[in-house]
């Protein structure tokens, strides 16, 4: 999914990054001719959504597919964490050092996947901040910033973020870097009483017993991880080819698993180029 909907302006703003190779508007009774003449490796984006030719979406009530866009086939599969990954540093971190419960915070993170699940160290983490969401928001656009090359990677390869995060702190963060980009994360109740969280999925993972982000994971193959912590550990086990930051990397040695460390996003644009 994305943070919210491409407008047709906001689309067409964004055809260089897409790499389009055609737009055009199409009725209805078109499809079924449009499709048998894309090739099976063509991508197609309707309204902002991106996916096989074969997987056309329309709203049902009207006749008209707004928007349809062909895309140069991906030869892989992309997908970035957010905090400590996009981000230079965790911005969940950064709001629980700057609104949270500093004790609670430091008892949680060391509990991390040993006497606590990841659920409850962010729940329990989460439930100290009581600061007001704008504040909170505005801290965040004033602090966070995101590694060098990320809009250059978003333009090229289209990736997927897939984040333990929030929509609702992840999302002003790219507008204000001015960068669309698909987005899976959860959703964020802030109450004064302390804030909650909507998860996106919060079934437990059959693998490692704990909410994670395999189940989240796109099936498209050669699948690209990129992260950083915890949370990413299951993910990238599954994944063909990991770009790492220390705490994933160290972690992911201990399993024998091949990864790639890396710093800025331009190392990984040129590893993929």
């Amino acid at each position: 999914m994305r943070v919210r909907p491409l407008c047709l302006d906001e689309h067409v703003a964004h055809q260089a990054a897409e790499r389009e190779i055609g737009v055009r508007l199409v009725q209805m009774t078109e499809l079924t001719a449009l499709e048998s003449k894309l090739d099976s490796a063509e991508s197609v984006r309707v309204d902002g959504y991106a996916g096989p030719a074969g997987n056309l979406l329309f709203d049902p009530r009207v006749d008209t597919v707004h928007l349809i866009s062909f895309l140069a086939p991906q030869p892989f599969q992309l997908v970035l964490d957010w905090d400590g990954t996009v981000t230079v540093r965790d911005s969940q971190w950064m709001l629980l050092e700057r609104f949270g419960d500093g004790a609670v915070f430091e008892a949680m993170e060391g509990a991390l996947g040993t006497t606590h699940s990841y659920r409850e160290v962010m729940e329990l983490e989460l439930a100290t901040i009581t600061a007001p969401f704008e504040e909170a928001v505005a801290f965040l656009l004033a602090e966070v910033r995101v590694r060098a090359g990320f809009r250059e990677l978003v333009e090229r390869f289209r990736p997927l973020v897939l984040s333990g995060g929030f929509v609702d702190t992840i999302a002003p963060i790219l507008e204000r870097e001015g960068v669309s980009v698909d987005l899976v994360a959860n959703r964020l109740d802030p109450r004064p009483d302390g804030w909650r969280i909507n998860w996106a999925d919060d079934s437990l993972c059959p693998v490692c017993g704990d909410l994670c982000k395999r189940r989240l994971l796109p099936p498209g193959r050669p699948l690209v991880y990129v992260g950083d912590g915890y949370s990413d550990r299951c993910a990238a086990l599954v994944a063909d080819r990991v770009f790492t930051r220390p705490g994933l990397g160290r972690y992911l040695e201990t399993q024998g698993v091949a990864h790639k460390p890396f710093e800025t996003f331009d190392d990984i644009i040129r590893t993929l180029a």
